[in-house]
């Protein structure tokens, strides 16, 4: 009786497992079978997704291909218009649809966007405020569509992608952006590289739990990373960093930070090194050249109290050779 019984559940096994199989093999190639049908399809697939953006979508070209389980769609020349007639533009996009998910939900899921060549512009203002341009002056509804899309989707990527920033002291910055933003369940973890024309370098890895966009619901670590050609450099960052010193700098550095969260900055620590300086006093009263430079601070909380330690401090300048303990 045993050995019927567990022939009848290893047939039962053995065929479920070849009936998906097979059903497997069916889904992919009627997807793969279906793909060539997008082209003629432009017009109503378009249709369909600008009823599901804030903005007017437009392409001089829309392929499909099929990527593992999932279609995605290929999108050549891509302009986004918004109410207000201000638009973006870039040089190739991709989106691959999440099909499960879209059949439980009943909507449109995505699971990967990829864009490349979007050009953006933006200011900084006099009182340290970013603005980016392109996404509409009435950018509420682009903003809550923009977060809803970042909490669900499970891949983000932009690639080959400028922006043009115009500084309160009016010059005009361009960067080069890569970016690249991961969801596994809560955990999201975010990879940047950004590249201006005067030289500078920097990288910002991100890894936390919950929603980035609600403060009290997000804990996690940042690391960033700036190569300077010049500390000069920075005056022209000045509102977006804060209270000027009366220290001037300049000369090749780089900076170091980590940064603690939950519910709000938990701890931050950070490190300078950089050689052939020259700090100069507001004024031009005092001038030094140093040759090496590292040191060392942390800002940490304890209760409702900030407290600020600085590291080691080395100095090289004119033949001394200064080192200083943690304070």
């Amino acid at each position: 009786m045993e050995s019927a019984f567990y022939n009848r559940l290893s047939n039962l096994l053995w065929g479920s497992i070849v009936a998906l199989v097979v059903l497997i093999a069916v889904y992919v190639s009627a997807g793969r079978l279906l793909m060539p049908l997008v082209d003629d399809n432009q017009d109503r697939i378009l249709a369909q997704l600008n009823a599901r953006t804030p903005f007017t979508l437009s392409t001089a070209g829309l392929t499909a291909q099929w990527r593992g389980f999932s279609p995605e769609l290929v999108f050549a020349d891509l302009r986004l218009e918004f109410a207000d007639n201000e638009e973006l533009l870039l040089k190739r996009g991709s989106v691959t649809v999440d099909i499960w998910r879209s059949l439980v939900s009943g909507s449109l899921r995505l699971r990967s966007l990829r864009l490349e060549g979007l050009a953006l512009a933006g200011e900084m203002t006099a009182e340290g405020r970013f603005l980016l341009h392109g996404f509409g002056r009435r950018g509420d509804d682009t903003r809550v569509w923009l977060e809803s899309l970042l909490l669900d989707i499970e891949q983000v990527t932009l690639a080959d992608n400028t922006l043009e920033l115009m500084l309160p002291t009016g010059v005009r910055e361009t960067v080069e952006l890569d970016l690249t933003l991961l969801r596994d369940g809560s955990r999201r973890q975010l990879r940047a590289q950004l590249e201006s024309a005067s030289g500078t370098h920097l990288t910002v890895l991100a890894d936390g739990l919950g929603n980035p966009f609600v403060a009290d619901d997000y804990s996690g670590e940042v690391y960033a990373r700036a190569a300077l050609a010049d500390l000069a450099q920075l005056a022209s960052w000045q509102p977006l960093l804060g209270p000027s010193l009366p220290i001037q700098a300049s000369g090749a550095a780089e900076i170091e930070a980590w940064l603690s969260w939950s519910k709000g900055i938990s701890g931050l620590q950070t490190r300078l090194t950089g050689e052939e300086l020259r700090l100069q006093v507001e004024g031009g009263s005092l001038e030094l050249p140093v040759e090496a430079l590292a040191v060392d601070a942390s800002l940490q909380q304890r209760g409702q109290r900030w407290t600020l330690f600085t590291g080691q401090l080395a100095l090289q300048s004119g033949g001394v050779d200064l080192q200083l303990p943690r304070l």
